[in-house]
């Protein structure tokens, strides 16, 4: 997103209704509780920063629109609440240290705000985040979506699954999308060298081939694409959208064993391809990933 478009946001959410939903999610379908600091992203009228108070240690709450948060009333729980009038797209994550994520995010910058806190900081252990279910599906991966560079990317560092199915009527004004929670629980990972994997996985989704072999010849010999396929059991006139993040992985190990001037070919490509999302409307983000 283009942080200085002139978007209104509070006519791009979809406000939940129910205090006695959020509290049922909190309590039922995660694990925040009162040692955690939890972001609140799109504050709105507090009802889910107000709940999450409730059992959190201390809830940072972000809205840009400083006149939906005027009048908000924290009541007892105000101590433990902090309101900033802030786009959360600019703010340093890493100072508030190890932080979980609870927040009906607006719909049109999903994908930003998921790579914000996923790819772009590693202090976020934990994040729930209400989304439409074609976005989700599409940070899931296969069998729902084929896989992307960015659904590739946040399964290295995170397990990621639906944790809830919402109804139409619980938002106002009603949504025309379906819409789920996607939680993101951070994993523990034997990935190495973490830009060097993102530059790597970045640079062959990026070569947009039709087939895989052909996607990975300047990375590794054409004896080395047919070892590394039955290995890992992929067909090498398949796309490599059709690759799991396990057989990512376990050929990225490989990519390490190559010659340093292999390696060099894929260096900064992940930077290139921000470089480039950041010229990008809004409304294509989907289609670079």
């Amino acid at each position: 997103m283009n942080s200085d478009q002139n978007i209104n946001i509070k006519y791009s959410q979809n406000f939940l209704k129910s205090s006695e939903l959020v509290r049922n999610i909190l309590i039922r379908k995660t694990s925040i509780g009162k040692n955690d600091v939890v972001i609140d992203i799109g504050v709105g009228r507090g009802l889910i920063t107000k709940e999450l108070a409730q059992v959190a240690r201390k809830v940072i709450g972000y809205e840009m629109d400083s006149s939906l948060t005027r009048d908000l009333d924290m009541g007892v729980l105000s101590e433990k609440v902090a309101i900033v009038n802030e786009n959360f797209q600019k703010v340093d994550l890493k100072s508030l240290g190890k932080i979980k994520v609870f927040a009906n995010i607006p719909f049109f910058i999903t994908a930003d705000i998921v790579r914000q806190i996923t790819l772009d900081n590693d202090n976020v252990i934990e994040a729930y985040l209400i989304m439409e279910k074609q976005a989700a599906w599409r940070f899931l991966g296969l069998p729902f979506k084929a896989n992307s560079i960015l659904s590739i990317l946040i399964q290295s560092q995170y397990r990621l699954e639906i944790i809830h199915n919402f109804r139409p009527t619980d938002f106002a004004p009603v949504p025309k999308a379906d819409i789920v929670m996607l939680s993101l629980i951070k994993s523990d990972t034997n990935i190495d060298y973490k830009l060097l994997y993102y530059d790597f996985v970045s640079f062959i989704f990026n070569e947009r081939k039709d087939k895989i072999k052909n996607s990975l010849l300047s990375v590794f010999s054409y004896i080395q694409i047919k070892k590394q396929a039955k290995i890992l059991c992929f067909n090498i006139s398949d796309k490599v959208s059709d690759l799991t993040c396990e057989q990512w992985q376990r050929m990225y190990m490989f990519f390490l064993t190559q010659p340093r001037e292999k390696q060099l070919v894929v260096v900064g490509a992940y930077k290139k391809l921000m470089r480039h999302q950041q010229k990008l409307n809004t409304k294509t983000i989907f289609s670079l990933y």
